[in-house]
């Protein structure tokens, strides 16, 4: 969703790829979490555009709303311990 919306071929972008680098601006990068929040029926916060830089950030972003439950970076396992 994010190469069709800035118009790149998926082969030309990897998750280190920076979304300023692919020409992504906010109104891009915004239609592209609508996109997401259609297609798996969730709910994106736009102030998580603050925290999205490449593409991996992106990918994170949907994951944790997709699995509010897993473990993740910053977030506790069931021990309570910090990943």
């Amino acid at each position: 969703m994010v190469t069709a919306s800035v118009g790149v071929r998926p082969d030309e972008v990897t998750l280190a790829t920076n979304l300023t680098d692919l020409g992504a601006d906010s109104v891009d990068m915004v239609e592209v979490l609508f996109a997401f929040e259609e297609k798996f029926k969730i709910e994106i916060d736009v102030r998580s555009l603050d925290e999205l830089g490449t593409v991996g950030d992106v990918v994170r972003l949907v994951e944790r709303h997709l699995h509010p439950e897993a473990p993740g970076p910053n977030r506790p396992t069931p021990s309570g311990d910090p990943v």
